[in-house]
């Protein structure tokens, strides 16, 4: 890995002690990555419902769950109990992405977009519930099954969280 960036391996282990270390800064700035997309989002002035429908979408549930991901990565260093730093980086991430979710599901609220009286932390903790999922719906729904039940685990919890049209 080292090498991929243009320094030597022990360059490396200068500025992080460990490979969990390493790892668990790769986490924090993932996360850190991941909050500003999400802030860029409602700073752009995109509706948070149609955010909301784009975060569930199947298509955006594969890219999450990819080889290489930012999901896989999230996934992964939450579940290395033999790296208890690394773990904790994960699960740190986890709660800054549930927050920043939350603070743009607060934003949709109060442009009217999403259901007033849903909570806000609730919501992002089953949007991250149902992204999280995804790749054990995925191995145990037969495949003839997979894309109706995704498009319709998306529109519930869309449905869920903005208000009934008209």
């Amino acid at each position: 890995m080292a090498a991929r960036v243009g320094v030597t391996e022990p360059v490396v282990f200068q500025n992080f002690k460990s490979k969990a270390a390493l790892f668990a800064t790769v986490v924090e700035q993932a996360a850190e990555r991941m909050c500003a997309q999400l802030a860029g989002a409602a700073a752009s002035g995109i509706s948070v419902s149609v955010l909301l429908t784009g975060l569930t979408s199947p298509a955006h549930l594969d890219q999450l769950h990819a080889q290489g991901s930012l999901g896989v990565l999230f996934a992964d260093s939450v579940a290395a109990t033999a790296e208890p730093a690394v773990a904790e980086a994960g699960r740190v991430a986890v709660r800054r992405i549930a927050q920043e979710l939350a603070d743009l599901f607060q934003q949709g609220q109060a442009a009217g977009e999403l259901r007033a009286s849903v909570d806000a932390d609730a919501a992002a903790w089953l949007l991250i519930s149902l992204i999280s999922a995804r790749p054990l719906r995925l191995a145990a729904l037969p495949s003839d099954a997979r894309e109706r039940l995704e498009r319709e685990l998306a529109a519930m919890a869309t449905g869920l969280l903005t208000p009934p049209e008209g």
